[in-house]
């Protein structure tokens, strides 16, 4: 015990620490952050209670100490160490929690630096101005453009380098050989064999063979020019609109909208009676002429009895007994379907205005369309970025009351309130004539689930309609796309971690990206004169890296060879895992901050 606080693992006293990083929050983004900050060799202490048994694994697994106890409470971060802490990360998943944090830390040590999470813009803003030593990282934000590029299945990442336009392109292998005799000065950060097997920025002399996958980092200018080369860009291109319904096709969807099946039963009951009663009436009713009915008479005065207007121009009083007794069912059973029937089209015509209310309307006529389950705070920010590339997008939200079900609406989306794990739901979003489908709830088995309906809602479709899920944890995501065929399965803390850890240690972040399931990153960073970087050449990194800019005095050099020296006051650009990133950006220092004795 320290204080009234208990330290969940036995390791020496975090009080002592210098420099070292405090993690608040022990859910999936918190330990991805320590996960991290582990592979760069720093010191970290987490701080929370309440965490599922899988991320405490994880803690133990790294042999990093807990603080099982509130990080808003001041003795949990004074036993963590605060009064030498580098950095204090606030990574729980309630934003006012974060922020509570962010503040006791500001206010018990006001120049710590505190990365602070948060989710709403609005918030956000207020703590930037209210922490001078703060940065507010919306994990959302950061994470959604991986997940726009997967809904469209781009496979095309952008990023500006050094005022140039970069790009990160897969492509598909159509001639066997050397990467350096096929790609030339293209850099590959990775190779995705046929047997599933990856190498990360692999040698340029690493060989290929037909139908493997590469991913090429370049000029963009160069890599939208393939002319050359033994390639074939990988990526759907912008499906044309299914076919037009038919007009009376469409009428009759429009009109049946919202109509329950009671509804339906219900006209269907009256046109069964009234067809039999008028049946009977041809083969049964004669007139005063001795004449039968024929089928028009039949008809017309089955609807008046239906109807029962009675004009007076048939009667029964002449017929024989069978028909009057028939008449009388009739009538009495007329008189019932027609009080259902009357209650249901008043039912069914409220519902239309609800419908029309929130625009569901619409969606029967969508085609070529983005379905997004779930309107949380990732969500919300790839409908934003869907609809502001002109993409036409329907939400399926659960909960009727979610805060963000306004913003959808004032961007003329339309949302339907149901749960997406049920058939109709899928319906209802007009899933068969969908161009993509992105499941992106906070619950990652309700993302299952309902992946597993959208498979089998897509039917045959299922392998040409990009569907991205949402997941947390990573092991889950490799099964996912082994055993049951996902193609696109990404993580938000996968995907916005490196930028709290980036951020804590100093370095700058230009862009997070996914290429299959290995996450990417790439950053800035200045070569240290008593570094471990200067005099290496781009052969000799240490670790998997792949330079692709340097600026020196004697300017901007794109793609440097391997025979190229780094310099100290080299401002580098660097692509590659997140860990080996990090790595990189330790190997530039000139000791090893565990150790205490240097700060970023």
């Amino acid at each position: 015990m320290i204080g009234n606080v208990r330290i969940a693992m036995d390791t020496s006293n975090p009080r002592t620490w210098i420099g070292h990083v405090i993690v608040c929050g022990v859910q999936g983004l918190g330990v991805r952050v320590v996960e991290l900050l582990r592979s760069a060799g720093i010191r970290v202490v987490i701080i929370g209670t309440a965490a599922q048994e899988q991320h405490l694994r994880v803690v133990q697994t790294l042999d990093v100490p807990r603080i099982d106890a509130s990080p808003r409470n001041p003795e949990s971060l004074w036993a963590a160490g605060l009064a030498g802490a580098l950095c204090v990360v606030c990574v729980e998943d309630d934003d006012l929690r974060c922020l509570e944090a962010a503040l006791l830390v500001q206010e018990l040590a006001a120049q710590t630096r505190v990365i602070v999470r948060q989710s709403n813009p609005a918030v956000g803003r207020a703590i930037t101005s209210a922490i001078p030593r703060g940065l507010v990282v919306n994990p959302a934000d950061l994470a959604a453009p991986t997940f726009v590029e997967s809904v469209l299945d781009e496979r095309l990442h952008r990023m500006q380098i050094a005022g140039d336009d970069y790009a990160v392109r897969e492509v598909e292998v159509r001639a066997s050989g050397r990467l350096q005799d096929l790609f030339g000065e293209l850099a590959p950060i990775l190779v995705i064999h046929q047997d599933a097997t990856t190498a990360v920025c692999p040698s340029r002399e690493t060989s290929v063979s037909v139908g493997d996958r590469v991913a090429l980092v370049g000029l963009e200018s160069e890599l939208m020019d393939f002319q050359e080369v033994p390639a074939q860009p990988l990526g759907v291109p912008a499906r044309p609109g299914r076919p037009a319904r038919r007009p009376l096709q469409a009428l009759a969807r429009n009109l049946s909208y919202g109509a329950n099946s009671a509804l339906k039963w219900t006209v269907g009951g009256l046109f069964v009676l009234g067809s039999l009663f008028a049946v009977i009436l041809m083969f049964g009713y004669v007139d005063t002429a001795n004449d039968k009915m024929d089928l028009l008479d039949a008809v017309y005065f089955s609807v008046e009895t239906l109807a029962t207007v009675g004009y007076g121009d048939f009667a029964f009083d002449a017929q024989p007994g069978y028909l009057r007794i028939v008449a009388i069912l009739v009538m009495i059973m007329t008189v019932a379907l027609m009080a259902i029937l009357y209650a249901l089209v008043t039912e069914f015509l409220v519902s239309r205005r609800l419908a029309a209310t929130f625009g569901l309307l619409r969606v029967t006529g969508m085609t070529n369309h983005v379905v997004v389950v779930g309107l949380g705070s990732l969500g919300v920010a790839v409908v934003e970025r869907l609809v502001a590339m002109g993409q036409q997008v329907v939400v399926v939200e659960r909960d009727p009351n979610n805060r963000h079900i306004g913003r959808a609406r004032a961007l003329a989306v339309p949302v339907i309130a149901q749960d997406a794990t049920q058939t109709q739901t899928l319906v209802s979003a007009n899933m068969p004539a969908a161009a993509a489908v992105a499941v992106l709830t906070s619950d990652e088995y309700a993302n299952l689930e309902t992946g597993l309906a959208v498979r089998d809602s897509l039917g045959q479709r299922w392998p040409d309609v990009p569907v991205v899920m949402r997941v947390f944890d990573r092991r889950l995501a490799a099964m996912l796309e082994q055993r049951l065929k996902f193609h696109h399965v990404r993580s938000v803390s996968a995907v916005s971690a490196p930028w709290f850890v980036a951020a804590a240690l100093g370095l700058e972040v230009i862009a997070t990206f996914a290429v299959d399931q290995e996450t990417f990153i790439a950053g800035r960073l200045t070569v240290r004169a008593e570094g471990g970087l200067a005099g290496v050449s781009m052969l000799d990194l240490p670790m998997r890296a792949r330079v692709i800019a340097l600026t020196r005095q004697g300017g901007l050099e794109h793609l440097p060879r391997s025979q190229t020296t780094l310099q100290a006051g080299d401002d580098a650009y660097v692509v590659g895992p997140p860990e080996d990133l990090l790595s990189l950006l330790m190997h530039n220092r000139s000791v090893n901050v565990q150790d205490g004795s240097s700060q970023p």
